[in-house]
């Protein structure tokens, strides 16, 4: 629910809550990086 809304959960911390956020972002980088080096070396 963080990762698709952007909310924090009740209970949670705003450090917990930007840890996921960054972790998203992290994962979304690395698919970014991968689907690059997938087109570049025709896999």
């Amino acid at each position: 629910m963080v990762l698709q809304e952007g909310i924090t959960v009740t209970g949670k911390s705003p450090r917990e809550h930007f840890e996921t956020k960054n972790h998203e972002t992290t994962i979304h980088k690395l698919y970014g990086l991968l689907k690059e080096y997938c087109v570049n070396t025709n896999l």
